[in-house]
């Protein structure tokens, strides 16, 4: 029997895991289907001369404690404050500079970061918004960086009381307060504080990257308070610096990554994994698989019907991917200039207000294509110049609103009109930016799908909603990273702490594994 370790993609979770595994001393391979390491984290050209930092373009999610256990500093990791946010509007004195919210700042330090225009009248609404998320983060983050407990009757309670304790160390007040917000509509949460908006659509936007909710569902409060409790400082050179060091760092321990090799099938004899069987018939054997693929790509595609249990498949079965968010690059020949504010910004958003928000969701929900969606803007060649030829900029854009599949599917046609709503958002709040356009990638759900294996061309691996998360992501069997399947587990963003780039859903399945091993009275 092989002692291998085998790893199903060298996405940021995948090499996170790989990393853990081969400090350990395992012998550890990871395989993985494309050219590039990184998965949705990749840096990759999408037009001569011009490279983006990821489909996703913001790693201030990383989390720490993952960062300090690999001893990514010491491997040329570089963090830095996020960059100030413009809230940009279609004229003069229309827009705001925003701090990035996040519950480790310093306040006063964090609204300081950001140049002119103030926020004037709002300012002292963000102070509040930033204390209240001071105070709440250490609880949340309790829960987003241990392992979520089993609800399984039959084993100890501790974990949940633990959480339970940190919840009540909060005091009275403050913990009903943290329960009620959590409720409410992240629009209305957002009003008690400030009124303008604008300024609440632009607080609210990146919470709904990967809900299937607008800004007047309830809970989607909820995770703008996660999302906060997250956001920590950021990497410089973003997901694409993110996943190279990693890389490296998997590397420097001993895993060794095959790229252009894609896993067919997991090889389960008696209820265990005997290893993988690689597109084109070669196998390798080992006695644990770790897949960071999306869930439901790993057990409905890759184990077979009879050795997956039924309790498994109707758990994963029921997890819900409905993306509503597509991406797009742009190569441009000069630098966008903001018609709100003066200065350069590497951070944009552009949502007119929470109705228009709840319109480009609306349009989501059924089929159509948004008439104005909202978006979240990334310029990283102000930090990055290498990115693209000297004087031009690359622009990385998340689009909300867009469904899987609009009614009549996906033409050249429909996806010029995408395109072009997204060109005309933008041309209001930075004119001339159109002229300015010499390449475009559009990534619609389906392309995301077929280039990353994602169901449903969904970034984070499945909806984030508060029935999809903790013990119930993806469901009680599997939220733990260890499946019913002995050897088989899990480090997708599908699983608890849930996707982007933290990195966290790597580490934990490494510990799953870890004790599983100890369980057993195999190697620590």
């Amino acid at each position: 029997m092989s002692d291998t370790v085998i790893v199903i993609g060298a996405g940021h979770n995948g090499l996170v895991a790989a990393a853990l595994l081969a400090r350990r001393g395992l012998r550890v391979r990871v395989i993985e289907s494309r050219a590039v390491a990184g998965g949705l984290c990749a840096g990759e050209a999408f037009h001569p001369g011009y490279r983006h930092i990821g489909v996703h373009h913001d790693a201030s999610t990383l989390r720490p404690w993952v960062a300090r256990a690999l001893q990514l500093s010491t491997h040329g990791l570089s963090l830095r404050p996020p960059p100030p946010i413009l809230v940009a509007g279609p004229g003069e004195h229309e827009g705001w500079v925003l701090p990035s919210l996040r519950g480790s700042s310093d306040p006063t330090e964090a609204l300081g970061s950001g140049p002119e225009p103030s926020l004037g009248e709002h300012q002292a609404g963000i102070h509040a918004l930033e204390a209240l998320l001071t105070s709440v983060s250490p609880v949340l983050q309790g829960f987003l960086d241990n392992p979520a407990p089993s609800l399984d009757l039959s084993t100890p309670s501790w974990p949940v009381i633990q959480r339970a304790l940190a919840l009540r160390g909060l005091g009275a007040r403050q913990m009903l307060e943290l329960m009620r917000i959590a409720a409410l509509p992240v629009d209305d949460a957002l009003a008690e504080y400030i009124p303008a908006p604008r300024l609440r659509a632009a607080l609210a936007l990146p919470a709904l990257i990967g809900a299937y909710m607008g800004p007047w569902s309830p809970h989607s409060a909820g995770l703008w308070l996660l999302q906060g409790a997250q956001t920590a400082s950021d990497v410089a050179g973003g997901p694409a610096e993110l996943s190279r060091i990693l890389e490296k760092v998997a590397t420097h321990h001993g895993a060794e990554i095959l790229f252009e090799h894609e896993v067919e099938r997991i090889r389960i004899e008696d209820g265990r994994v005997e290893g993988v069987v690689l597109r084109g018939g070669d196998e390798i054997d080992a006695t644990v698989v770790v897949s960071s693929l999306e869930p439901r790509r790993t057990l409905l595609d890759l184990i077979s019907p009879l050795d997956l249990p039924v309790q498994l498949e109707d758990e994963i079965r029921c997890h819900r991917v409905r993306a509503t968010s597509a991406k797009l690059h742009l190569a441009l020949s000069g630098l966008p200039r903001w018609s709100s504010a003066e200065g350069v910004f590497e951070r944009i958003r552009v949502a007119g207000d929470p109705a228009s928000l709840e319109r480009a969701f609306d349009a989501a929900k059924h089929r159509r294509l948004p008439a104005a969606p909202a978006l979240d803007v990334r310029v990283p060649t102000v930090s990055e110049p290498g990115l693209a030829p000297p004087g031009h900029h690359v622009a990385s854009v998340h689009v909300l609103g867009v469904p899987y599949e609009p009614a009549g599917g996906w033409s050249p046609e429909v996806r010029r009109r995408l395109s072009d709503a997204a060109l005309d958002q933008l041309e209001e709040v930075a004119p001339g930016i159109g002229a300015s356009v010499v390449g475009i990638e559009l990534l619609t759900p389906p392309d995301l799908e077929a280039r990353f294996g994602i169901s449903g061309g969904h970034l984070l691996h499945g909806e984030a909603a508060l029935d999809q998360l903790w013990s119930l992501r993806p469901g009680p069997l599997l939220s733990r990273h260890e499946t019913p399947i002995e050897g088989l587990f899990l480090a997708s963003g599908g699983i608890h702490p849930g996707g982007g780039p933290s990195g966290a859903s790597g580490a934990l399945a490494a510990r799953a594994i870890q004790e599983a091993d100890q369980r057993r009275g195999r190697r620590p």
